[in-house]
C-alpha cells in the first residue's frame, strides 16, 4: 500500500501544480491585469475574503493551529478529509492571493488529508498512531518529491523523523520505498543525452 500512497500523492501533487500554475497565469498575466495595476491589489482582496469564507463557511483548516511539525511531536496526524472541498480552494484562493510564498504548505494539508481518506476508505494501519503517520509521511515525502525534484529525497526524511519524534523507527520504514520507487525510475533518463 505504501506504493500506492505514493503513487497518488505524486500524481495529486503533479495535477494540484498544474491547476495553480494555470490559475497564477490566466488570473495574473493576463492583458487587462498588466494594463490596469491597480487590479493587483484589488485581486487579492479578492482571494484573501475568498479564504476567510472558506474558513468560516466550508470548514477549511489552516496552518496556524496544528501541522507537520506538531504530528510529528504528538505521533499522529489530526486531519478531517471531510472538509478537502474546503481546504481545497482556500489553498488555491491563498496560493492566488500571494499570501502563501509557495504550495508546500497547502501540499502538506491536502496530502495529509488525502492520506487519511485513503487510510479509512481502504482500512489500512489502524492498528496504531504511529502506523498512522508513517502512512502520512510516506504521502507526504512522495508529494514533495515532485517539489524537490529529487526522487531520493524521500529517504532524506527517514533519519530526521525519528529523531524529531518520539516514533519507533518501524513506523517510518514505508518512506524507503517511495524513494527507491522513484529513484529506480528516473535513473535511466539520467543516461539519456540531453537535446542540443
Amino acid at each position: 500500500m505504501i506504493i500506492g500512497i505514493a503513487l497518488i500523492a505524486i500524481a495529486f501533487t503533479a495535477v494540484f501544480m498544474e491547476l495553480y500554475t494555470w490559475l497564477i497565469n490566466a488570473i495574473w498575466y493576463n492583458d487587462v491585469v498588466m494594463a490596469n495595476r491597480w487590479t493587483i491589489p484589488v485581486g487579492v482582496l479578492v482571494f484573501s475574503l475568498l479564504v476567510g469564507l472558506c474558513e468560516k463557511y466550508l470548514h477549511a483548516p489552516n496552518v496556524i493551529r496544528g501541522g507537520f511539525v506538531d504530528a510529528l511531536k504528538s505521533g499522529k496526524l489530526e486531519t478531517d478529509y471531510r472538509v478537502f472541498p474546503g481546504a481545497f480552494l482556500s489553498s488555491l484562493f491563498s496560493l492566488l492571493s500571494g499570501a502563501c510564498i509557495g504550495p508546500e504548505g497547502t501540499i502538506t494539508i491536502l496530502v495529509g488529508q488525502v492520506s487519511a481518506w485513503v487510510r479509512d476508505r481502504f482500512r489500512i494501519a489502524q492498528e496504531s498512531t504511529e502506523l498512522h503517520l508513517g502512512f502520512d509521511v510516506a504521502a507526504l515525502a512522495s508529494a514533495f518529491n515532485g517539489i524537490i525534484g529529487n526522487p531520493s529525497s524521500p529517504a532524506l526524511w527517514q533519519p530526521s523523523t525519528r529523531s524529531a519524534g518520539k516514533m519507533p523507527p518501524r513506523s517510518f520504514s514505508g518512506t524507503w520505498w517511495p524513494a527507491l520507487w522513484g529513484t529506480s525510475s528516473i535513473l535511466p533518463w539520467d543516461f539519456l543525452p540531453s537535446p542540443q
